[in-house]
């Protein structure tokens, strides 16, 4: 967040394609996310107990901590063969890395 917020960075790259009449007023770079786990999740309480791969960060942890599960931040290259191993019951992250990673071939 440092990077995108930094107008030393923000500036020069939101003027990429102004001489094409194309302006950027805001720089999003987060894709909807989405829960992808070896049991179906239909509702909040579904979560509770259940051991979620998040990123390393007090943020993630304490999100899926609110639902009840237990955040557990592993590499993302180790996630696969942990949900196949059991180590998590669920990963959190977008539908297109899920399915490029071949998530579903695990989870529903």
């Amino acid at each position: 967040h440092r990077t995108l917020n930094d107008p030393a960075f923000y500036d020069r790259f939101s003027k990429l394609a102004a001489n094409k009449g194309i302006s950027m007023p805001v720089l999003y770079v987060y894709g909807p996310t989405s829960f992808a786990s070896k049991q179906p999740l239909r509702k909040l309480a579904d979560f509770k107990g259940k051991k979620v791969r998040v990123l390393a960060t007090k943020m993630e942890s304490s999100l899926v901590g609110k639902f009840g599960a237990a955040g557990v931040p592993i590499p993302y290259t180790e996630v696969l063969p942990a949900l196949q191993r059991g180590t998590i019951d669920a990963v959190r992250s977008s539908i297109i890395v899920m399915g490029g990673s071949k998530f579903f071939t695990v989870t529903k």
